[in-house]
């Protein structure tokens, strides 16, 4: 049985309209007074992309609630050439709409704007709220595509994140950044999940060797990230990711996700635009011919029937990269602590360039009483390589180095 059942096209772009071209990004969900949608739409082949509001009894049969988009941009600023995706909340009544401009430059910045009825935007005076990288930055060409979630933890003062898009050289990647009041903003300094390759290069054969769109949801302990995938064919697919701190992810091993097309959609087209509404286990996603933005984009549905799919400790395994060439001072270095429930082993491998020693450590009820289960001298002649068979709680690995080195380190969690 498959994961997913296609419903098909659920909002259509307009016969005449201000988005008659395209209607694609659907930011979804569910209240008293029924479903809302606010979503992305264009009328030419080449925008600008605008948004509008749809509304909805059941999730699946869309009306538009007004006959002009919603919010517009605002000429001579960050978003005068338009809009791209983003995130929805609502804090203290109040709706919070993060959402992507694209500037006089060319690049794509993100913003925040405000309201209250959700037809009527104000745009914050701060804007843009996150900015490109400098010049030689994996995200130095446009940061866009924020999906925003509250810290897993009530520990006080833990920060929100951020995931985001971000454009370089040779770049197509999804980074964190951290704030305590939804305004000020502080990156990751590396991108935190990785494309595999470039999609253009002929030796190209991964799936997802270019990321862009995403939605990022909460799942137990764990943060889940849905997004696109740009492969060597120049289609996008859909895959899942987990991560218990949105640092470090472990993609799914079913991915990419299928079947995403009804018998009524061409199963060549991509698939993008992830958007899943958790409460009534709808998947949310646009069909596109190939990967031509050009193209018209059509907003499609799937029932999600099987909850293993989203949820991380029912995958079969999880791997991670705790470390990609991190530098390593005398102070040492710990990695991300990992969840271990519904797991039976634990497996490390790393890679240092200077003598140092390695250590296993567990935390088995979770209240940062870590002990250590095993420790080791490492080097660059001794790769290190574990497998913990009972573990419980949290794992990680910690290294003190004997002088400044560089090290690489990953963990699999096995069923």
């Amino acid at each position: 049985m498959h994961a997913l059942e296609p419903l098909g096209v659920v909002f259509a772009p307009s016969d005449a309209g201000w988005d008659c071209h395209a209607v694609a990004a659907p930011i979804v969900w569910r209240d008293d007074a029924g479903y809302h949608m606010l979503y992305q739409g264009w009328r030419g082949k080449s925008g600008p992309r605008l948004v509008g509001l749809a509304e909805s009894d059941d999730g699946l049969r869309w009306q538009r609630a007004a006959n002009e988009p919603v919010i517009t941009p605002t000429a001579g600023s960050w978003d005068e050439g338009g809009f791209e995706a983003g995130c929805l909340l609502n804090i203290s009544n109040e709706y919070h709409l993060y959402y992507s401009g694209l500037g006089p430059d060319g690049k794509f910045r993100i913003g925040l704007a405000t309201s209250t009825d959700l037809r009527s935007w104000r745009k914050h005076p701060d804007d843009p709220i996150l900015d490109v990288g400098g010049a030689g930055a994996w995200d130095e060409r446009g940061v866009a595509f924020p999906s925003i979630h509250k810290p897993l933890t009530q520990q006080a003062g833990a920060p929100w994140r951020m995931t985001y898009g971000g454009y370089g050289e040779r770049s197509m990647q999804i980074g964190t950044a951290f704030s305590n009041d939804g305004l000020t903003w502080e990156k990751h300094p590396q991108a935190t999940f990785p494309q595999r390759g470039w999609f253009q290069d002929p030796d190209c054969r991964t799936w997802d060797a270019g990321i862009e769109v995403h939605h990022m949801i909460a799942v137990g302990d764990w943060y889940v990230m849905l997004y696109e995938g740009l492969g060597s064919l120049g289609r996008y697919a859909i895959g899942a990711a987990f991560s218990p701190d949105a640092i470090v992810w472990a993609r799914s091993v079913r991915n990419p996700l299928w079947p995403l097309g009804a018998c009524a959609v061409n199963q060549e087209l991509s698939a993008v635009h992830p958007f899943l509404l958790q409460s009534d286990r709808l998947l949310y996603y646009v069909e596109v011919l190939q990967a031509s933005a050009s193209a018209p984009h059509r907003i499609c549905a799937a029932r999600l029937l099987d909850d293993s799919l989203i949820d991380p400790p029912a995958q079969p395994r999880l791997d991670f990269a705790l470390w990609r060439d991190e530098e390593v001072g005398l102070e040492g270095l710990t990695s991300a602590a990992i969840p271990t429930a519904g797991f039976s082993r634990a497996a490390f491998a790393a890679a240092v360039s200077a003598p140092g020693q390695m250590e296993v450590e567990m935390d088995p009820m979770g209240l940062g009483e870590w002990q250590a289960v095993d420790r080791v001298d490492v080097g660059p002649a001794r790769v290190f390589r574990r497998c913990v068979n009972e573990i419980s709680g949290l794992v990680r690995l910690r290294l003190t180095a004997r002088r400044p080195a560089a090290c690489s380190a990953w963990l699999s969690l096995l069923r």
